[in-house]
């Protein structure tokens, strides 16, 4: 019963702590992250503000595999006030004067996924964790 009882405990660690999927974030064409690892002190990006002046895009890509049929992904980005942009798909091209325009007194944004379901009487029965991807600090 004790080793049926630890096979069974160790099985839920697994599940829980397997991988979710892969990211990566890109600045003006530059991998700036690229991870499978949810670490908000480490997945941390420190951008010039100076570097978006120039044309180009921050570009968040995110991979899970296998993919989930009915679900669908969104990628948002958020201040310390709340929700700034949602996007849903897998990848989320923010072009740099959006990007500047997002930013706000303490510049920085943090960059969060999380998948729902598609059916909104499923979407209202579950509890949706979101998956932090990055926070872009801003000097």
């Amino acid at each position: 019963m004790k080793i049926l009882f630890t096979l069974l405990t160790f099985s839920l660690i697994t599940a829980f702590t397997a991988q979710d999927g892969s990211w990566k974030i890109m600045l003006n064409g530059q991998t700036k992250l690229q991870t499978a690892t949810e670490d908000e002190a480490k997945n941390v990006i420190h951008i010039d503000i100076g570097s978006l002046n120039r044309t180009g895009a921050l570009i968040v890509i995110y991979d899970k595999k296998p993919l989930q049929k009915g679900w669908t992904r969104v990628i948002t980005v958020s201040d310390s006030e709340g929700e700034l942009s949602r996007h849903p798909g897998n990848t989320y091209r923010i072009m740099n004067p959006a990007l500047r325009s997002m930013l706000g007194a303490d510049s920085v944004l943090k960059i969060y996924s999380f998948a729902t379901p598609i059916d909104p009487k499923q979407a209202a029965n579950i509890r949706i964790r979101r998956v932090h991807l990055c926070t872009l600090v801003f000097k």
